[in-house]
């Protein structure tokens, strides 16, 4: 039994880690799943298309770190599934919509289907 939680603790080291400024990881019980947050599109840091791009992604993903790692609640409804597999869900973070937070805060826009914003362009 001591193995077992020993293993879990190494697997999950928070129950939430922030990949970029749109997509979280959330360890559920035994395994982690990739969230990737309803209506929120933020810049890549991971292959950007420029370097303006890597770092408005970097800032991003550094702004939405200190928001979850400050969070005293967070609410997670998943809604569906994209492309890749992920859920796609709304996130509540001190009853808060999470999305709403990283736009007002100039780290993201809202995401648009089918739509793919420019983030090398000047804003």
């Amino acid at each position: 039994m001591m193995s077992l939680a020993l293993a879990f603790s190494l697997m999950c080291v928070s129950p939430i880690r922030v990949i970029d400024g749109d997509t979280i990881e959330v360890c559920n019980q035994e395994r982690k799943e990739s969230v990737r947050i309803a209506h929120l599109d933020a810049p890549e840091s991971y292959r950007p298309a420029c370097q303006k791009e890597r770092i408005l992604g970097l800032k991003a993903k550094e702004a939405a770190k200190r928001r979850f790692s400050s969070a005293t609640k967070v609410e997670i409804n998943p809604s569906s599934r994209d492309r890749y597999g992920r859920k796609i869900a709304s996130v509540l973070v001190n009853g808060q919509d999470f999305a709403t937070y990283m736009i007002d805060n100039g780290h993201a826009v809202r995401w648009t289907p089918n739509k793919k914003h420019d983030w090398c362009k000047e804003q």
